[in-house]
C-alpha cells in the first residue's frame, strides 16, 4: 500500500486525532466519549422555519441538537450500568444478560438503531465475561453525536457559524455512515466498560475502519487505494469500505513498547458500491485495520493511565479536604463553655 498523502494531510495508514473525555454522566456506573477528529459542540434552534444556529464553547450539559462540526467529528457517547437487577423474562441462569441500546442524534430509534446494537453487541460481548454475574443485567446505552445511522437526513443548506460553508457538505452519503460511525461506538462502549469497571473482561475491543478509493481514469482498476479511517469528507470518494473490531489484551509486549500480533478480529464487514472485492482485498484491509487497531489501542491504555492518575489525585484531595473538616469539628466538640 502505497504511504501517499490523502487531501486532508494524513497518510493512508493514519487516523485522525482522537477525542477521549470521561463524561462522568449522574446515575451510571462509568461513561465516555470518543470521537475521530476534533470535537465542537453546536446548538441548533429550530424556530418556525428559520434556523439559528449557536456555538456553545466548551462542555454544555444541555445541547437541543448537536451537529457535526465542519472539521469531520465522528463521535459517540457511550454510558454503563451493572450489574444490576434484570426482569425475570431476560433472566439468564448461567450469565448477565448483555443489553445494547442505540440513540440516534435525533428523533428516536427505528430499525437501523436497533440493527446497529445488534452489531455492537455482537462485537462487545467476546470481551466480556458474562458468566461471573449470572442472573443480573448490564445495560449499554450509546448515543450518536455525528450524522444519523442511515437514511438520508434532511439537513438542509445552512450556513455555519463561519459563514463560509454549509452543514450539509458535512453529512455523509447515507450507504457509508453505518462504516464511519460504528468504530466511534465500539471504541466509546469500550471506554465506558473500562471506566465503570464493574464487569470483567477478557480484553478490549477497539475498532477502526477502512476505506478504498476509486481508481483514477488513467490506472487501472488493480491500483485503488486502501485508506484508514476515511472521514466524512472522504466518503464520497470510496467505492468500498468497512469496520474491523479487534480484541486485544495486556501480556503481550504493549506495555513495553514492543510490536505484537496481539489482536484477535471478533466482528468485520465490508461492503462495495460496483464491481465487487476478491478475497486479496479483504484480508489487505483487514491487515491495514489490525496495525491502525494496535496503535489506536496504545493511545488508548495510555490515556486511561492519565485518567487514573487524575482520579488519584482528585480522590486525595478529597480526602484532604474532609481530614480538615472533621479537623475543624473536633475542635468544635472540644470546647467547654
Amino acid at each position: 500500500m502505497s504511504s501517499a498523502t490523502r487531501l486532508n494531510g494524513r497518510r493512508n495508514d493514519e487516523t485522525r486525532p482522537l477525542t477521549v473525555v470521561f463524561e462522568g454522566l449522574a446515575r451510571v456506573d462509568g461513561s465516555a466519549r470518543f470521537g475521530f477528529g476534533a470535537f465542537n459542540y453546536v446548538k441548533s434552534l429550530f424556530l418556525c422555519n428559520e434556523q439559528i444556529l449557536t456555538i456553545c464553547t466548551g462542555k454544555t450539559p444541555r445541547i437541543l441538537f448537536i451537529c457535526a462540526s465542519t472539521t469531520g467529528t465522528t463521535s459517540a457517547l457511550a454510558s454503563l450500568s451493572g450489574p444490576i437487577e434484570v426482569r425475570l423474562a431476560n433472566e439468564l441462569p448461567n450469565k448477565a444478560t448483555f443489553e445494547v441500546l442505540v440513540r440516534p442524534l435525533a428523533n428516536i430509534s427505528a430499525t437501523d438503531a436497533k440493527a446497529t446494537a445488534s452489531t455492537l453487541k455482537a462485537a462487545l460481548e467476546p470481551s466480556l465475561l458474562l458468566a461471573k454475574h449470572p442472573r443480573t443485567l448490564v445495560q449499554l446505552v450509546v448515543q450518536s453525536l455525528s450524522a444519523p445511522l442511515a437514511g438520508s437526513s434532511s439537513w438542509g443548506s445552512t450556513s455555519n457559524w463561519e459563514g463560509s460553508s454549509t452543514l450539509s457538505t458535512t453529512m455523509v452519503a447515507g450507504q457509508w455512515k453505518d462504516v464511519l460511525l460504528l468504530p466511534a461506538m465500539i471504541n466509546a462502549s469500550s471506554l465506558a466498560l473500562l471506566n465503570a469497571s464493574s464487569v470483567p473482561m477478557r480484553g478490549v475491543a477497539v475498532a477502526v475502519s477502512v476505506g478504498r478509493f476509486a481508481p483514477s481514469a488513467a490506472a487501472s482498476p488493480s491500483q485503488s487505494t486502501l485508506v484508514l479511517d476515511p472521514s466524512e469528507d472522504e466518503a464520497a470518494q470510496l467505492q468500498a469500505g468497512g469496520c474491523f473490531a479487534f480484541l486485544f489484551a495486556d501480556g503481550a509486549g504493549l506495555q513495553q513498547g514492543a510490536e505484537s500480533e496481539n489482536g484477535d478480529c471478533v466482528w468485520s464487514s465490508w461492503k462495495a458500491l460496483s464491481g465487487g472485492y476478491d478475497e486479496e482485498e479483504l484480508f489487505a484491509a483487514r491487515s491495514l485495520a489490525q496495525k491502525g487497531a494496535r496503535e489506536l489501542y496504545k493511545r488508548l491504555r495510555a490515556r486511561m493511565a492519565g485518567q487514573e492518575e487524575q482520579e488519584v489525585e482528585e480522590r486525595m484531595a478529597a480526602d484532604e479536604s474532609r481530614a480538615d473538616l472533621v479537623g475543624v469539628g473536633d475542635d468544635d466538640d472540644k470546647m467547654e463553655i
